[in-house]
């Protein structure tokens, strides 16, 4: 059985800090793999460190035992693909120490990849 999608009110969590960073992200997915990141994830125990949820076109993406919110990304429609379009990176250092863009990239496609 599928569970429910997540929401905004399935965690406590913080929004993204006026402190923050656009990363250049080119990647397109697939309506079916589009599907599945708008489901999002709800950590199921205590070695799930991750809580993303998808509202309004963008899909943001928080560590879930603090609830911070470490990336948000924006996707738009393009013929029968969506691609992201915007992508943004945590860079408040009291909340997210890193600060290489390229491994902030790297690893947010890969949390993405996780929810398909």
């Amino acid at each position: 059985m599928d569970s429910l999608p997540a929401t905004r009110a399935s965690w406590k969590i913080t929004p993204l800090p006026e402190a923050r960073k656009r990363l250049p992200v080119e990647k397109s997915y697939s309506a079916a793999a589009y599907s599945a990141i708008q489901r999002g994830l709800i950590p199921g125990g205590s070695d799930d460190r991750w809580f993303m949820f998808w509202e309004d076109d963008w899909l943001y993406l928080h560590r879930s035992w603090t609830g911070i919110c470490i990336f948000q990304v924006k996707f738009v429609q393009n013929a029968a693909e969506y691609r992201i379009d915007e992508a943004w990176v945590n860079r408040d250092p009291e909340q997210y120490d890193q600060t290489d863009d390229e491994n902030d990239k790297a690893g947010l496609l890969t949390l993405i990849s996780w929810l398909i």
